[in-house]
Order: C-alpha cells, then structure tokens, then sequence
C-alpha cells in the first residue's frame, strides 16, 4: 500500500514542485483525532490566530479553512499573510499537515478575491457559455487559479457546472453555464483545466448538477421528480467531461432526485455517491460536502448524525461554511464516536484521508505550503490574463434582436444619451436581503467612457415607484435610451420599467446583464444584446459592441421562452451604418430583424 500511495502522488502531472510523498507514513503516523480533523473544513473566524480556532489545528488537525472577503482579510495581499499564518501553525502543530484553503471563486461578480482591489476580472460562467469556447473557459478559471494561488488558497469550489433546465430557479441564474448539458461539458472541462494548470483544485459541482427546480437549497431540499429517461438525457456527460478533464474534487447537492435515491439528498445518498459517482463515473478523487451548516442540511437530521451519514454515504471532506468552533467539534466528536462505536469502518476513515493527503501532495503543499508575498505583485493580476479575459467576455456577447436596425449606436455630438445603470451593489433579486452583490463597476461609466455626456440614472434591480418616475422623468428628454435587465424575472418592478421605458417610443437598446432568458417578461423590445453578466468586463464588451467598437462572439446560452433557442445570434452589423446612423436622427425604422 505504501508503494500505491508514493506512485500515485509521483505520477500526477502538475509539476516538477509536486515532489513524491510517503501518504501512507503520513496516514500510518496520524491519531484518530487527527484524521477525522483532515476531513473537516470550516469557515475562519477573523483575520488572525485565534484560540479557538488555534484549538482546531492543534488538537484536531483541522484539514482546511473557507475564507471569505471581507470577513478573513482586507485585501488579496492580505489574504497570502493570513495564509501563511495559519500555515505556519498547522506544520508546527503535533499533525504537522498544511492546511487546504477553500473558497468560492465562480467568477464574474462571484468572488472573493475583488477586481476593484486589483484581480483579473472574469466574465462569469453564462456569458462563458455563451461564448462557447472551451479556451475561454479555460482562460477565466486559469485567471482566477493564478491569483487565487498568489493568495495561498488551493481549492476552488468551483466550476459550477449544473444544467440550468429551470431559469426560475433564483440560486443559479449567471452562476451556471447554460441550459444545454453538452454546452456545459465543454466548459466544464476547460474550467477545469484552467483552474488545476494554475495548481489550484477545482472542485466541480454540484452533483450531479440537474437543475430541474426552482428552489434555493441553501433553504430547503428539493425533490427532483422527472423520469429516469429525462435524467438521464445527456448521459451526465458534464461530470464525465469534468472527471476525464482530471478534476480532483468533486462538491454534492443537497436535492432529492428521486428516481435514483427518494430516500436521500445527493450529500447523503451512497447510490448517487458511490455506485454512481464512483463505480459508473470512476471518479476517484476528492468528494467534498455543500456546506453542511446550510438550513436545508439542517432540516434533515442533527448535525452530527447528518455529518456521520454523509461519510458513511462515500464523502470526503465535511465543509461548514459558518464559523462555529462547538458545531464543528460535535462534527468531529460524533464520527469519532461513529468509529469507536463501529458504525463507520476505520477503512472508510482512512480512504478519505489518504486522498485528502494524495491531494495535498499533489499540489505542493508538502514542499511549500505558503503564499509567496515576496513576488505577489508580479504572480497576482497578470496583464496577459486581463486581456484573455476582455476577449472572452466580447465572444460572450449576442445580438438577440435589432428589429430596428439601431447598431451600432452613434458617436455623434447632440444625441442626448439617457443611460439607466445597474447601482454599484445590487441586490440579488429573489434571494433572501443579505445577499447583496458588488459590482465593481457600472454600466453608466463604461457608457461615459464612450458618450461623455450621457446621463446616467442609477436603479437597483428591485426598483421603487418612485425610482421609476425619476427614471420615466429623465428617458422624457432623452434621444436615446441604453438601459439594462439583470434578474428581471423575479423583479416585476424591473420588467415593468423596462416596458414603460420601451412605451415611450424612443430608439432604446436593453443590455442583458444576467440570464437572456429574462427578455421574455419584456418581449416587445426592439433591440437586445445579451452580456450575459454583470461583471466590469462583460459590461465593457457589451459597450463596445453596441457602440461597434467590438464584434460579439456569443450565442444565446439559454433559450427566451419560446422566442429564440439556445444557439440563437444575429450576426454583427457593426461593420454597417445603422439606421439612426444613416438617418442622422431619430425616427421609427420599419424593417424587421
């Protein structure tokens, strides 16, 4: 066995660094404690080495924290000192194992790591499908793994490669690829091959990633009910993509799909898990947990039983998002309990932590487990990978519709430009207050950059009625309106203006900035472009294309109703005048797109 364990970590093609390591002397020399803490991980409680959580590395050998901005540290920078702290006390500790740190870097607007303090900004994962391309994929997540490791941090629990079959579901929206199970294969498997060529672990998710409901399982557990024969459309085949693309972590749900297990939600299901994640998928790497500490978990059983059964039902690594010191020791104390009693074999304990040790091995942290501060300036925020992302955002843009033939837009001086831009946080509509998300940058400045003297009215994606007379007041004057829709479809409000701006009769461009498929609650609109994101560096393409500075790549990632269907673009007519632009004003144009 011990021979296995050196030539497995020899073998694993990430570099000269990755020096072969003794897993089986390392499992051999650790207590019970001690491997039970290496299969635990938890969200760090401050920006220093606290006592309690000081405990969780000597006396448990915790296997790895979850860091979260702005809660662990105040900036990227400050994110590697935090890791070289916490580094410094694990391989010190009696366990003497590095630390796993773990977060959630999707991309786009979803991250930790924030492009206004100097990190590549990405064009997250619809407008990623939109563009289709496994390089472009592969270029954001090879973004984000490059400086997520000049931070220090090893796991990203990303890709999330579920199928979006539902877009009512208000979790998922950007976060997810596409509606198209073959789409998010090739995408898949470009993320994460970007992320693990930047020597970071990607950490595909959430098994087995059909998105057929409309509930948020941060809340409750959802039973998905379709038949096997729909199920089974596509023969899984993002996860196999993902697996054959060598991810080496992969993250469950926390739904009940119940043609395959009625009984269990994925987390705690050994048929989804191990016979067939493992024995039909060959999936061999690293299982990990949706965080445990989420409510819908905690509807299910106490969370030590719920922590026992999901080991017992083939996971790995137990993650605990929220920052309870006593819940995750009544974790750890119930399987230690759990093994002693003889419900969960010693074999099963040492499976998973000879793969969590493979893993750590794997990727370095044996030899050097800490960030390299010295050189962070010149490893974080490279120019090469801005520029790769700037093209992947341009071919994740789609012209839906022109029925007008307004693009490109016009330059000229005079036009009176009305911009309504997103405010600088949104709110996640259809998510619960608390949920709020930065953007960075907004629409109206990349406008400015072009019209700079356009007006700009800022309004949240859950307008008031008064913020709809502020913004109907101002379209009045205007000669042409640019506004945008993001989450649209669980903000009525929203749509609402949308439809009284469009109402007004004026040339009008709406820029999708989420899910495309949110055109359908404002179906007579003129001309839509599709950014597919709210991120800086998707906002910035879609500018540019509908000022014809730029030529979009994408095609639609999900379908928009009964309008248009995945696969739908209209070609660039940037490289004509338009019809406003011919005319030399305003005015209703009668052809049809």
């Amino acid at each position: 066995m011990r021979t296995i364990a050196v030539l497995v970590v020899a073998l694993l093609p990430l570099g000269s660094w990755a020096a072969p390591v003794d897993t089986q002397a390392l499992l051999d020399g650790l207590s019970l404690e001690h491997k039970i803490g290496q299969m635990h991980m938890i969200g760090y409680d401050g920006r220093a080495l606290s006592e309690p959580m000081a405990g969780l590395i000597e006396e448990w050998g915790i296997g790895g924290f979850f860091l979260q901005f702005p809660e662990n540290f105040e900036d990227p920078k400050d994110c590697a000192r935090v890791v070289n702290l916490l580094q410094k006390a694990a391989t010190e500790s009696p366990a003497g194992i590095p630390l796993l740190f773990s977060m959630d870097e999707e991309g786009g607007v979803g991250v930790m790591i924030r492009y206004e303090q100097g990190a590549v900004c990405t064009p997250g994962n619809m407008a990623l499908g939109a563009s289709g391309r496994e390089e472009d994929a592969y270029a954001a997540y090879n973004a984000l793994g490059t400086d997520m490791r000049a931070c220090g941090v090893t796991v990203n629990f990303a890709p999330a490669i579920d199928v979006l079959y539902n877009p009512n579901n208000p979790d998922y929206t950007v976060r997810a690829f596409s509606g198209d199970i073959f789409l998010n294969a090739t995408m898949a498997a470009g993320a994460v091959r970007g992320l693990q060529d930047a020597s970071v672990i990607a950490a595909a998710k959430h098994w087995p990633g059909l998105a057929h409901y409309g509930a948020d399982t941060h809340y409750s557990s959802p039973h998905i009910a379709v038949p096997d024969s729909v199920l089974r459309q596509g023969d899984l085949a993002h996860f196999r993509a993902a697996i054959r693309a060598g991810t080496d972590m992969i993250m469950t749900h926390m739904v009940y799909i119940d043609e395959w297990d009625p009984n269990n939600v994925v987390t705690l299901s050994p048929v989804l898990l191990q016979k067939m994640l493992r024995e039909d998928l060959g999936f061999d790497g690293v299982v990990v947990t949706d965080s445990m500490s989420m409510t819908s978990i905690l509807n299910i059983a106490p969370i030590g039983e719920a922590t026992v059964r999901a080991i017992l039902a083939g996971c790995d690594i137990i993650l605990q998002v929220s920052r309870s010191v006593d819940d995750i020791v009544t974790r750890m104390e119930a399987v230690r309990s759990a093994v002693e009693r003889g419900r969960i074999p010693m074999a099963r304990i040492d499976e998973s932590v000879r793969r969590i040790l493979c893993a750590k091995a794997k990727y370095g942290l044996y030899a050097d487990p800490y960030a390299d501060i010295e050189n962070f300036e010149s490893n974080f925020g490279q120019p090469a990978h801005v520029e790769a992302n700037r093209r992947a955002a341009r071919n994740g843009v789609v012209i839906v519709r022109d029925r007008g033939h307004l693009l490109p837009l016009p330059k000229a001086a005079g036009k009176r430009y009305l911009v309504v831009s997103p405010t600088p946080v949104i709110a996640r509509a259809g998510k619960p207050p608390g949920w709020d998300a930065p953007l960075g940058a907004t629409l109206g400045e990349f406008v400015a950059a072009v019209i700079p003297e356009a007006k700009i009215e800022e309004v949240n994606t859950l307008p008031t009625y008064e913020d709809q007379e502020r913004i109907l007041r101002a379209a009045r004057g205007a000669d042409i309106i640019i506004g945008y829709a993001l989450l649209a479809r669980f903000s009525p409000m929203q749509f609402d203006l949308i439809s009284k701006l469009l109402s007004l009769g004026k040339p009008t461009v709406i820029i999708g900035l989420g899910d495309p498929s949110d055109m359908a609650f404002f179906p007579e609109v003129g001309t839509f472009v599709a950014a597919n994101s709210p991120a800086p560096v998707s906002m910035e393409a879609a500018v540019h294309v509908v000022f014809g500075d730029a030529e979009p790549g994408g095609r639609l990632p999900m379908p928009i109703g009964a309008l248009y269907p995945i696969g739908h673009a209209l070609p660039q007519n940037g490289v004509q005048r338009s019809a406003l632009a011919r005319r030399g004003g305003l005015g209703e144009s009668t052809k049809k797109e």
